[in-house]
Order: structure tokens, then sequence, then C-alpha cells
């Protein structure tokens, strides 16, 4: 779909979403990689789209990322 003023669809995805294979460590889990790659400047619907899900589950991952990494309490953690 062309766009009249930029000629581009601005939510085509990038032709390589993926994340770079040097950035990846075998010990990392998704919410960990989501936040280093939110910190190394991605948007949170690019790394959905490399991670291959939804982005309220990169929300959560890297707000759950966040909060362990300063000491703060998770607001998606179930609380009883």
């Amino acid at each position: 779909m062309l766009v009249a003023y930029a000629g581009k669809d601005p939510f085509e995805p990038p032709v390589d979403v993926s994340e770079p294979k040097y950035l990846r460590r075998a010990s990392d889990t998704r919410p960990e990689r989501a936040y280093r790659m939110f910190r190394n400047g991605k948007d949170t619907f690019y790394i959905a789209l490399a991670m291959k899900t939804k982005e309220v589950n990169v929300l959560r991952w890297i707000t759950a990322e966040r909060c362990k990494r300063l000491g703060l309490d998770n607001p998606y953690s179930v609380k009883e």
C-alpha cells in the first residue's frame, strides 16, 4: 500500500527484523533479550516482530525485567 505523502506504508516491517546473533546469549530468557533490545533503541513493535510474538507480551517482559533490575514491584505480577 502506498501512502501519498511518503510513498511507503509506515507500518511495513523492515526487511530483516531478526535480532543479530552476536547479541544473543544462550543463558538469556526472552524478557532479558527484549529488555536489552529495548535499551539498545529498538521499539516494542520491532522487538515483537523480531521475537515473533505480540507487542503486549514484549511490553510485559520489558516492564517485568526493568522492575526486577531496579528492585521495584512488578505491576503485572499476581497479588493474592
